[in-house]
């Protein structure tokens, strides 16, 4: 008779490239007295091997992991300790000192599951990691016990042998093995929850601020916001005080050797409108987060969810369905009318202007606007389009009426009131079609939109929100008479807008002399008639809503045989005044109502000065400041000098260009700046020190130039491309703000590393951001953005604002906003970020190595977008968190 051990399980191995039959017993397995199900180990060389997923990683022992299959390597983490592994090997790394193994961690391919899982030494893991370990040979089973979990709060330390409770949103996982919620010193109706992990993820979507400082943490979601103390039950909620069922705590963990912040679960999801409910006895809570929007930042939560379907096929919605207001139905934007509907659409997030194109027709619309065009033509609209948000999302989408657009590009639309659905369908011709395409049914009834996405097209000039940009019209041969020459009679061939931001000029552009009169001034429009001329224009119009601009439209109202009517629309402030050169009328909109305090340069101006042609430049690498004022005004400034009090200034001189127009150049003996403003007569300056003239400062640094081209990929240099973001297509949204930029470079020119960083220093900034291109040419389908920082940079910009957190919020705007891949922020001793003086990041945009990528990175179009959305962080970190000066 055979009495080998085991006989019934004796069963197959494959590891180390040989097959072998497995005699011995097999290893069961327990964590604190329970069974770790599925689990079964081998005694390979007198060493127990455990299945690494099963017994220490799905368990609840707080260890993480990294695995590498192709180059065999496997790391294990809990709290600081970190087992380095090399399949195979008989050594491993604990903290990086090396240590001997019985037995190697290996594949091991199991014949009675023919399953290949990875097996590594249970003792030795156990151990190292702090756990009790027992063998027991008779049984088979390896014992494992945690050590109770040391908690710290506030002075007491105590060992925590509650239940860890697991908290989840809608079932996806918020707390983790490591931070888990607690019942410690809270009533039986509530838990303790980390309150980052629990509420500040895409999940539940809270706005966080923690401010060690103050001692108070900050949740905001959705029209509610509560300001809770450290230490006490007493909270604010929408500025009224309440009471928690437990005083938000912070608590260490020995483990892991980390603070954590925790707050009362139940007390803040019912502050916030949130869903709770427990599961699995008391071991699991549950977050559910109910369905919300919010428009014009005015919160609801709609019973209706409205869909959507197209030529008979139902459209998928959900779970951002139609938004209904005002008894109409808003459509998303891009997903109906251009994903489903096949029709052309942009968005221009700085004007909020929407063009669709679809059908032959032109359909243009303003978020929050009740005008509208079509094909030209202007039209009221009831209801308007609305940026709606989501609850759980960051971004807005662009909701419009469904009834209004549908029609409006040539399709047929119908509300369905059982199946609360808007039904669209291709327009079929009929011989008693009488239908108004525009009419708005106030009956209506309809749904929301997508989260705004990049969109690498241009919006035509009708839609100019860069007041640098403005607007041509030139003639059309088709109305010129037949047989005419262009240049004999009276025709108006051409109109132009042009701006400096501080006044706006358009210019009709004639062959002959002509008249201009004004009908019907308000405050806001006006009527200008050019008379004696035949308009050769087409029906055209621009529009700005920049509220910085100073022209809000410009409308082209048809003509007489000789007479042409527009429409101008300005602010209320604006004024106006009127200049004739040759055969050029020029209508110019001016706002004198911007006086800062502080004044102390006044260029006196000529009458009839078109300040909208006035040019400026900081030139702070050469400490002076230069002007250019339209015309030869040197006779005029004799006879009325420049007046200047600060002594900074130490010389202003006069000048004609090539153009005929004077430069007036101001050298100061250290670095100054200036802010302009205009009156009726004189251009105004406030000079002085940066940091007095501007309350916030940022140094952008286009990585590489002049002699450094940086990486080098399909044709293009990574210094050109780092300038088109980081100076070119940037500073646009600078002039327009309350924020001062320098530029490290303005051009292909090189500067030393040091001398980047020390210039932050030099000008007073209060952050660098440096913008870089990646490469890898070992890996070309690598892509993604990655924001870095050195953690050798202790300088804040004020008490809280550091690098890391400078970083932090790039690299989410980036990847959420922008769509870029997420590849992380990190620690790096790169130059300009260790060696600032101020919190500094380098951005590496996108790899230049991925051909796909790269094209991205090499469209005007993205540049642009991704110059719009650095500022938008830079912007948002100013505002939210300020300079600490």
């Amino acid at each position: 008779m055979c009495f080998c051990k085991n006989k019934a399980f004796a069963r197959t191995l494959t590891f180390d490239g040989k097959t072998v039959e497995y005699k011995e017993a097999s290893v069961k397995f327990t964590l604190d007295g329970k069974t770790v199900k599925g689990a079964t180990g081998f005694i390979i060389d007198g060493t127990s091997l455990a299945p690494c997923n099963q017994v220490f990683i799905k368990t609840d022992m707080g260890i993480t992991y990294k695995y590498s299959k192709a180059k065999g390597k496997l790391y294990l983490y809990h709290g600081k300790d970190v087992i380095k592994f090399t399949l195979g090997a008989n050594y491993a790394y604990v903290n990086d000192v090396k240590k001997t193994l019985g037995t190697p961690a290996r594949i091991i391919k199991d014949g009675s599951t023919g399953k290949s899982l990875v097996y590594v030494p249970s003792r030795f893991v156990a151990t190292t990691f702090g756990f009790d370990y027992l063998w027991t040979k008779e049984t088979g089973i390896v014992s494992m016990k945690t050590k109770p979990v040391k908690l710290t709060v506030g002075k007491k330390t105590v060992n925590y042998e509650g239940t860890k409770v697991n908290v989840t949103c809608n079932s996806a996982a918020l707390t983790t093995s490591s931070y888990f919620g607690l019942s410690l010193n809270v009533n039986d109706e509530d838990i303790l929850v980390p309150a980052k992990l629990t509420f500040a993820g895409k999940n539940v979507g809270c706005d966080y601020i923690n401010d060690s400082k103050a001692k108070t943490v900050t949740l905001s979601r959705f029209g509610n916001t509560l300001v809770m103390n450290y230490n006490s039950t007493k909270a604010i909620l929408n500025g009224e005080e309440i009471e928690l069922s437990a005083a938000p705590s912070i608590i260490k963990f020995a483990s892991t050797g980390k603070n954590v912040l925790y707050v009362p679960l139940r007390s803040v999801c019912e502050a916030l409108d949130l869903g709770l409910s427990y599961v699995d006895g008391e071991k699991s809570a549950d977050i559910t987060v109910p369905y919300a929007i919010s428009i014009n930042g005015e919160y609801s939560f709609p019973e209706v969810k409205g869909r959507v379907s197209f030529d008979g096929n139902e459209v998928k919605v959900e779970p951002y369905y139609s938004v209904i207001q005002n008894n109409t139905a808003l459509l998303r934007a891009k997903k109906i009318f251009s994903a489903t509907l096949g029709c052309t659409y942009q968005y221009d997030e700085t004007s909020k202007t929407i063009l669709f194109t679809g059908n032959d027709n032109v359909v243009i619309m303003t978020v929050d606007s009740n005008i509208a065009f079509v094909n030209g033509e202007q039209v009221t609209i009831e209801n308007p389009p609305r940026l709606v948000r989501y609850d759980g999302t960051t971004s807005d989408m662009v909701m419009v009426p469904g009834r209004f657009t549908a029609n409006a590009l040539g399709f047929d639309y119908e509300w369905n009131a059982d199946l609360l659905m808007s039904v669209i369908t291709t327009h079929v011709e009929k011989d008693d079609e009488d239908d108004d395409p525009y009419e708005d049914d106030t009956d209506d009834s309809e749904v929301p939109g997508e989260v705004i996405d990049y969109e690498p097209e241009n919006i035509k000039d009708i839609f100019v929100s860069d007041y640098k940009t403005g607007f041509t019209w030139t003639y059309n041969p088709a109305l010129l008479p037949a047989g005419a020459d262009i240049n004999s009679g009276n025709y108006i061939k051409g109109v132009s807008g042009y701006t400096n931001g501080y006044s706006y000029t358009i210019e009709f552009d004639c062959t002959g002399k002509c008249e201009y009169e004004l009908q019907d001034v308000y405050a806001t429009n006006l009527r200008v008639v050019i008379k004696g001329a035949k308009s050769l224009l087409n029906s055209e119009n621009f529009r700005n809503e920049d509220p910085n601009a100073v022209l809000k439209g410009f409308f082209n109202m048809g003509a007489l045989e000789n007479e042409a009517t527009f429409v101008v629309s300005k602010t209320e402030n604006a004024e106006l005044s009127f200049s004739e050169e040759g055969n050029k009328i020029r209508v110019i909109i001016t706002d004198y109502s911007y006086q800062p305090e502080g004044i102390n340069v006044k260029i006196p101006l000529a009458e009839g000065t078109d300040i909208s042609r006035i040019s400026d430049e900081d030139d702070y690498f050469n400490n002076r400041f230069v002007f250019i004022i339209p015309g030869d005004q040197r006779a005029f400034l004799d006879a009325n000098p420049i007046v200047s009090t600060n002594s900074s200034i130490t010389s202003i001189t006069k000048e004609l260009n090539a153009q005929g127009d004077t430069v007036i150049i101001m050298k100061c003996k250290k670095l100054q700046t200036y802010r302009m403003s205009f009156t009726k007569d004189a251009l105004c300056l406030k000079t002085g020190n940066p940091k007095d003239i501007y309350r916030y400062i940022v140094v952008m640094d286009a990585g590489h130039g002049g002699k450094d081209p940086g990486a080098q990929y399909y044709g293009k240099n990574e210094k050109d491309l780092n300038l088109a973001v980081a100076y070119e297509k940037i500073d646009r949204f600078f002039v327009k703000s309350d924020i001062k930029a320098y530029y490290t470079r303005k051009d292909d020119t090189f500067m030393e590393l040091k001398d980047r960083a020390a210039f932050a220093g030099k000008v007073g900034a209060d952050m660098f951001v440096s913008v870089h291109m990646n490469a890898l040419p070992s890996n070309k389908a690598i892509y993604g953005t990655s924001v870095y920082y050195s953690s050798s940079n202790k300088t804040k910009m004020n008490s809280v604002m550091t690098s890391s957190k400078m970083a932090g919020v790039f690299q989410y705007d980036l990847t959420t906003e922008l769509g870029m891949n997420d590849r992380s922020k990190k620690d790096s001793a790169f130059y300009v970020c260790k060696n600032n003086v101020v919190p500094a990041v380098l951005i590496e945009l996108g790899f230049m190595t991925n051909k796909s990528e790269f094209d991205k990175l090499a469209s005007d179009d993205f540049q642009l977008a991704a110059a719009q959305n650095i500022f938008g962080s830079i912007e948002y970190i100013f505002n939210t968190y300020g300079t600490g000066r």
